[in-house]
């Protein structure tokens, strides 16, 4: 399934940290500047995320947070965190993605990732909403746009579904991005499907396996990606099955 979370799984969402520049002299003659600490505290967070050792990560932005409440990319790396690890925290994450934005009411991405938040919990009405504001704040990111095509088109409330918007918001995310990510031809796919175009789901889905043949730890993405042809090959849309 293509991940509900930045983008479509939040792991490929992982935004770069934001650095921490300027130390102080005297402080760092002392060997004790704590704004070199809280840096090193995120690099090191970044770093277990990336290896997914979730939990260590957390602590340490944890502490990071601790030093600096003010640092947005440790929140949303914490609230990445609490997402991919295996016991998932959605309220953690969205506490830490609502926190983002009381700092930053302008920041689209902490939209987008509250908003897969939002749809993992099944509010769906409220995964919309953040959505539309993160297309709004940020009109050119694929990430907003994949996400609110994947709602529309894989939404288990068919209230929520609409084939022919999700089509024209995937290729948006499919043009924004160059084509390039799997996840995004991947929610193209779905949209197909749920258009009742089912040759072209199935050529966007094999489209989306191609070139996630030449990626790294993405056998959980491919499994999924064949069982939905298998769908879409029945003439069957893929709608998400709740948690």
């Amino acid at each position: 399934m293509t991940p509900v979370i930045p983008l479509h799984r939040l792991t490929i969402a992982l935004s770069k940290l934001l650095a921490i520049i300027g130390i102080a002299v005297a402080a760092m003659l002392l060997g004790a500047d704590p704004l070199s600490a809280h840096t090193d505290l995120v690099a090191r967070a970044r770093t277990q995320a990336h290896g997914s050792d979730y939990d260590r990560a957390i602590a340490d932005l944890t502490k990071a947070i601790e030093q600096d409440p003010s640092d947005k990319a440790a929140y949303e790396l914490r609230g990445i965190c609490y997402v991919c690890k295996k016991e998932k925290n959605y309220d953690l994450a969205r506490a830490d993605f609502d926190a983002i934005i009381r700092l930053d009411p302008q920041n689209g991405r902490a939209y987008q990732h509250r908003g897969s938040v939002y749809y993992a919990q099944h509010q769906y009405a409220n995964a919309k909403a953040d959505f539309a504001r993160a297309i709004a704040l940020n009109p050119e990111d694929p990430r907003a746009y994949n996400s609110m095509a994947w709602l529309m088109a894989t939404s288990p409330d068919s209230n929520y579904r609409d084939g022919v918007k999700a089509v024209e918001l995937a290729r948006k995310a499919c043009e924004f991005s160059s084509w390039r990510l799997p996840s995004m031809i991947d929610t193209l796919a779905a949209a197909y499907a749920e258009d009742g175009k089912f040759n072209d789901a199935v050529a966007a889905e094999n489209q989306a396996l191609e070139k996630w043949s030449h990626w790294r730890n993405v056998d959980a993405s491919v499994k999924a990606a064949r069982e939905r042809i298998a769908l879409y090959e029945a003439g069957k849309p893929y709608h998400w099955i709740r948690e």
